[in-house]
C-alpha cells in the first residue's frame, strides 16, 4: 500500500445505539483529484484490511477507495467494546449503515460498490431502499433471495451456513499458531498469501489476559443477475466462496472494467 496515502478514521453507525465503524480511505498518490469512490464492504468474519491486496492493485486509477469494518468486526470491534450485541441485529442494519456512510462521503462522486458475502447483500439491501445510490455493484457470491422478512431469516440453508459460520474457532495462543491451524483448513489453503497474511496481521487482538490472540468478532454474532436491470453473472472457475482472498488479482480486473464502464457513462452524458 506504499503507493496509497492511507487515512483512518472513525464514523457513527446508522441509529441511535452509539455504535461506531472504523474505516479506511485509500488514495492513490499518483491521483490529484478522484473522480470516483469505490466502497468496499467485506463478509461475515473478515475486516475492512482484507481488501488491501485488491486495493494495492488499483493504484493507477482515477478512485478513492473506501473500507470499512462493519458492526462488531474488525477495529469497530474495538470501538464497540462493552457495547450490547443486539440479538435482533439484522441484515438490514448494515444497509442503512452503508446508506449513512455513503451519504457522508465528501467530496460527492459516483459510487461504485464492491461487497463480498454479507457485504454484497447488504449493499443490494441498500441501492433497493434508496435507488441510485450506486453507479455501479459487485457482488461476490453474495446471499440473494426474496426480500419478504418472513422468508428469508428461516430459509433452512441459510441457518445452516449461519450456524457454521457462528462455530468458527476465534483464539489462538499467537498469531504463528492461528496461521498454522487456518492452513490445516482447505477453505485458507486456497486464499493467495498476501491476503492471508493480511488476514493475519489485522485480523486479530492481542488478549493481554491471556496471552492469547483473538479474532476481532463476536462469536454470537445466474437467476438474481437476471433480475437486475443490466446485471451481469460471471463465474471464476476453480474458486469457492472466498472468491476475493483467492483471486485478488482477477477481482481487481474485474473492478478496472467497471471503473471504466463508469467513466464512459458519465463521458457520453
Amino acid at each position: 500500500m506504499d503507493r496509497f496515502s492511507v487515512e483512518y478514521a472513525t464514523t457513527s453507525a446508522a441509529g441511535d445505539h452509539g455504535l461506531q465503524l472504523s474505516l479506511v480511505i485509500c488514495t492513490p498518490k499518483a491521483i490529484v483529484r478522484p473522480a470516483l469512490n469505490i466502497l468496499f464492504v467485506h463478509a461475515t468474519g473478515y475486516h475492512k484490511e482484507m481488501w488491501f491486496p485488491i486495493i494495492g492493485r488499483l493504484a493507477n486509477e482515477n478512485v478513492r477507495c473506501i473500507a470499512y469494518d462493519i458492526r462488531y468486526h474488525g477495529d469497530s470491534a474495538s470501538l464497540n467494546a462493552g457495547k450490547p450485541v443486539k440479538d435482533d441485529a439484522d441484515w438490514m442494519h448494515h444497509a442503512f449503515d452503508i446508506l449513512k456512510l455513503a451519504g457522508e462521503l465528501e467530496p460527492p462522486m459516483p459510487i461504485l460498490a464492491v461487497g463480498h458475502s454479507l457485504g454484497g447483500t447488504a449493499l443490494l439491501l441498500a441501492e433497493h431502499a434508496r435507488p441510485n445510490t450506486f453507479a455501479r455493484i459487485i457482488t461476490l457470491d453474495s446471499v440473494c433471495g426474496p426480500l419478504d422478512p418472513t422468508v428469508l431469516p428461516f430459509n433452512a440453508d441459510i441457518l445452516i451456513t449461519a450456524k457454521g459460520a457462528r462455530r468458527r474457532r476465534s483464539r489462538w495462543p499467537s498469531r504463528h499458531e492461528a496461521k498454522r491451524s487456518l492452513l490445516k483448513n482447505p477453505i485458507f489453503c486456497a486464499w493467495d498469501e498476501e491476503v492471508l497474511n493480511t488476514y493475519i496481521q489485522y485480523g486479530f487482538a492481542d488478549d493481554l489476559a491471556t496471552n492469547e490472540v483473538v479474532l476481532n468478532l463476536p462469536g454470537t454474532a445466474q437467476e438474481n443477475a437476471e433480475r437486475c436491470l443490466r446485471g451481469e453473472y460471471i463465474v471464476l472457475e476453480g474458486t469457492g466462496h472466498n472468491i476475493p482472498m483467492e483471486r485478488p488479482g482477477e477481482i481487481a480486473a474485474s473492478i478496472r472494467h467497471y471503473i471504466a464502464a463508469i467513466a464512459n457513462t458519465r463521458a457520453r452524458l
